[in-house]
Parts: structure tokens; sequence; C-alpha cells
């Protein structure tokens, strides 16, 4: 019983800081996006309606909940093949080894990449998504 109670409070924990974290601020920017250009010489007739702000975060939010179902039913389905075709049996599998090490020089990476962004190279796969520094 304690370990599925605290499963349930770090669950809720964890969703509670991603809320907070992203989902928040991306339903504040598209809310504010969608608002009038100019609040000032708003009348009543132009103002939004609360029909269309109802239907506007509806729909973000459905649009939000299917793309997350979308990619879990993907990674779970991905993880089932993988595990099905004996790639993720046991804990000394080759395919773990390989993704532990391959995660654990990425973190490292990015972390000392975020300390002292010149001091390293750019990864010459994510050289063209990343033109700019991610520090201005």
């Amino acid at each position: 019983m304690l370990d599925l109670l605290l499963i349930a409070i770090v669950g809720f924990l964890g969703s509670f800081g991603h809320c907070f974290g992203m989902c928040g601020p991306l339903t504040v920017a598209f809310s504010l996006s969608h608002q009038q250009k100019t609040p000032q010489k708003a009348s009543l007739d132009d103002s939004i309606s609360w029909q269309q702000q109802l239907k506007f975060h509806f729909l973000l939010n459905l649009g939000r909940m299917l793309s997350y179902a979308l990619v879990g039913a993907g990674i779970g389905a991905l993880g089932s093949v993988l595990i099905e075709g004996g790639q993720l049996a046991g804990v000394g599998s080759d395919f773990r080894r390989v993704m532990a090490i391959v995660t654990g020089v990425m973190l490292i990476w990015f972390g000392l990449g975020q300390v002292k962004p010149d001091w390293l190279p750019r990864i010459p796969v994510l050289h063209p998504l990343l033109q700019k520094s991610l520090h201005d």
C-alpha cells in the first residue's frame, strides 16, 4: 500500500510541476495571442465573447491531450516492440547499455554547454537546428 501511495504522490508532484512549468505558460501565451490587437479602442461589441474563449480553450486542451496521447501510444508501441523482440530483455541487454551511455554523454555535454557555451564544439547533427546561441 505504501508503494502505491508513494507512486501517486510522486506522479501528482511531477504532473503539477510539468503543468506549472510548461502547460501553464503555453496556455497563457496562446491566450494572449488570441486577444484583441487594440484593447484601448475596443468596445463591448468588439470584445471576444465567453463562447469564443471557451471554444478556443477547449480546442487548445483537446489538441494538447490528443498530441500527448499519440506520442504516448507511439512510445508505448515502440517499447512493446523492443521488449517482445528481446532488445530490452534483462538489465544487462546491449541496447540498454548503449542507450545509458549515449544518454549520460549527452547530459554531460549539454550541461557543460550551459556552463561554458563556447568551450565545447557544437554537435554536428544539431548544428543546423541551433544556428543561434541558446543564451541569446
